[in-house]
C-alpha cells in the first residue's frame, strides 16, 4: 500500500496528496507534517517529550497527531510514520519571552524527568580544554601565529577553572536531556505559542540552550535577555545547582576548542574567515556570560533583601 493510502487510511482522511514530496501533506483536515523513522527508542523520545511539555502549559508542540486506534505513529515496514499539524507562521523572540519562557523551562523539566530512560542514545558533547592547549602548541611549532587566539588563552583559561569548579561542585546532579533549540522553530496558530521540535537524537546538558542564549542576546537587547531567563526561572528555577550548571557551560572556553577543531579541517584560505568567526563568538559569549552572572546577581540580592 501506498504512503499516502496508509496515512489516509490510518488518520481517516478523506483526502491526502503530497504538497511537498515526503515532508507535507495537503488533506480535507489541513496541511500535515509528515515525518520518518528508523529507530523506535528516539521516536519514543520524540512522542514523550512533546507530551509532556504540552501538558497543563499555554504553549503547543508539534506533537504526533494520533490514528483512529490512538496510535501516534504507523508502521511502514521497518519505517515509523508521524503526523503533525504543519504551522508556517513564525514569531520573533523579543516580545515573546513569556512563551519561549515557558516552552524552556518545561523543556529543562521533561529532560531531568526523562534523563535515566533515554540517557543511552544522548549526544555527549565533548570538550577537553586540554586538547585545545595541545593543538595549539603543535601550530606554534608548525610557525602559524593566531594572536586573536593567543590573546584569549589567560581568560580562557579562568574560565575553565571556575567551570571545572561547578561542575565538579554538583557533580551527581543530572544533565536535562533536550532537543536542539531554535528561535526559528517558535510559531503561533490561532494566537497559541507552538514549538516545531527536531528529529535528532537529545542532546545532554545545558550546550543547546547556551547557543540559543547567545543568539537570542545577539538578537535583542540584554533587557530582552533577562526578560527570558526570569521567565525560564518562574518554571524551571534557575537559582538552584542547575542555574550554576548552566552557569558552568557558559563559561567553558568551547568557541576556542571549536576554532582550533575548524582551523585543522581548513584549507589556509579559509583560516582568516574562521579566526574572525572566532573573535566575533568570542565576545557574544563573554556578554552572555556578563549579563548571566549579572541575573544571577541580581536574584541572589533580591532574596538576600
Amino acid at each position: 500500500m501506498a504512503i499516502l493510502e496508509q496515512i489516509a487510511e490510518h488518520y481517516q482522511l478523506d483526502h491526502a496528496e503530497w504538497k511537498e514530496e515526503n515532508k507535507v501533506i495537503s488533506t480535507n483536515l489541513g496541511d500535515k507534517q509528515v515525518r520518518f523513522w528508523a529507530e523506535e527508542q528516539l521516536l519514543n523520545w520524540h512522542i514523550e517529550w512533546r507530551d509532556e511539555v504540552a501538558l497543563g502549559m499555554n504553549v503547543a508542540t508539534d506533537r504526533m497527531l494520533r490514528t483512529a486506534n490512538q496510535n501516534p505513529w504507523i508502521a511502514s515496514g521497518t519505517t515509523y510514520i508521524t503526523l503533525h499539524d504543519h504551522v508556517t507562521t513564525t514569531v520573533p523572540c523579543a516580545g515573546y519571552e513569556e512563551n519561549w519562557g515557558q516552552l524552556i523551562g518545561g523543556l529543562l523539566q521533561t529532560g531531568i524527568k526523562l534523563h535515566d530512560k533515554y540517557k543511552e542514545i544522548a549526544v555527549k558533547n565533548d570538550y577537553s580544554f586540554k586538547k585545545c592547549l595541545e593543538r595549539l602548541r603543535k601550530y606554534k611549532e608548525e610557525g602559524a601565529s593566531f594572536e586573536s587566539v593567543k590573546k584569549c588563552l589567560l581568560e580562557a583559561d579562568k574560565r575553565q577553572k571556575r567551570a571545572l569548579e561547578l561542575t565538579e561542585t554538583f557533580r551527581g546532579i543530572p544533565l536535562p536531556l533536550l532537543d536542539r533549540l531554535d528561535g526559528r522553530k517558535g510559531k503561533e496558530i490561532f494566537n497559541l505559542f507552538f514549538y516545531e521540535g527536531g528529529t535528532a537524537r537529545p542532546e545532554l546538558g545545558y550546550r543547546s540552550l547556551r547557543i540559543f542564549l547567545i543568539k537570542w542576546l545577539n538578537n535583542s537587547s540584554p533587557y530582552s535577555l533577562k526578560k527570558l531567563l526570569t521567565c525560564i526561572n518562574d518554571h524551571f528555577s534557575l537559582e538552584t545547582e542547575h542555574g550554576f550548571l548552566l552557569l558552568a557551560e557558559i563559561l567553558a572556553p568551547i568557541e576556542l576548542y571549536e576554532c582550533l577543531d575548524r582551523l585543522q579541517e581548513s584549507e589556509l584560505s579559509e583560516m582568516m574567515t574562521i579566526l574572525r568567526n572566532f573573535e566575533q563568538d568570542w565576545e557574544r559569549n563573554r556578554v552572555l556570560l556578563h549579563h548571566y552572572t549579572d541575573w544571577l546577581d541580581e536574584k541572589r540580592r533580591k532574596v538576600a533583601l
